[in-house]
């Protein structure tokens, strides 16, 4: 089992670095470097630009059920800046969303 999502992790990466669809989605949106992981399903789970094997930039999650998660940025693989939490329902979670600053939460 761990070997398939090892597999499966390392050709997600590798279509992502090449700019191909990942799994028959659509079309990466960045030829750049990018970490992309999967749900089981084949939904996509989360996709964060990368610097030198580091989280750097712009990055978003979602749910199994495909709605979006969370959107940011990050910063030396730390969320840094505006992030924007949601529930599975849609609505904004202000309990988690606002402002970060090495990973941290600093306010709303």
């Amino acid at each position: 089992m761990k070997i398939v999502l090892l597999v499966t992790a390392l050709l997600g990466s590798i279509l992502c670095f090449s700019g191909l669809p990942p799994f028959g989605s659509g079309p990466a949106a960045d030829v750049g470097n990018c970490q992309t992981t999967w749900y089981r399903s084949g939904q996509m789970q989360s996709r964060a630009e990368l610097e030198d094997g580091v989280r750097q930039g712009a990055a978003s999650e979602w749910y199994a059920s495909g709605k979006e998660r969370c959107v940011g940025a990050y910063e030396l693989g730390l969320r840094e800046g505006a992030w924007v939490f949601y529930t599975e329902a849609g609505e904004i979670d202000v309990a988690r969303s606002g402002s970060y600053s090495a990973g941290l939460r600093t306010g709303p």
